[in-house]
């Protein structure tokens, strides 16, 4: 939240962080302001009150891959997608997930790759330049 001061009085705004720039206008009165705010900023509890994996990777999606760049986060939409497949099966509640669950997701994940590795040799093959004469030396 930042204020411009005018000649009429002082004005409060709420930078969204989005691109192109966009601020929304909290007005004049410092304390409603605040209070506006804080209704836009602060992220609404889920109905159970209980704070999930999904619910914290949401928020994430909301609030923090806008900043990334473009692959940046097309890549880290595809993760997610890895994400919620391994601890949002049933729902997970964020307190409940220790170190060796992140450990289990590393393992789970290393094999998924290797059952995909085996095309890996065709798909480079596929795309290796054409050999010319003077690259065969």
């Amino acid at each position: 939240m930042h204020a411009r001061h005018r000649k009429s009085g002082t004005y409060y705004y709420l930078d969204t962080g989005a691109k192109p720039h966009m601020e929304i206008a909290l007005g004049s009165d410092y304390v409603a302001a605040v209070q506006k705010r804080a209704e836009l900023t602060v992220a609404k509890l889920p109905k159970d009150g209980q704070i999930t994996f999904r619910y914290v990777a949401e928020r994430y999606v909301r609030e923090v891959i806008p900043t990334k760049a473009p692959r940046t986060q097309t890549d880290n939409m595809k993760e997610l997608a890895n994400l919620y497949a391994f601890f949002d099966a049933e729902p997970t509640p964020m307190e409940s997930i220790e170190p060796i669950h992140v450990r289990q997701y590393l393992d789970w994940r290393t094999r998924q790759a290797r059952a995909m590795r085996g095309t890996v040799p065709k798909r480079l093959a596929s795309r290796s330049p054409p050999s010319t004469p003077d690259s065969a030396r």
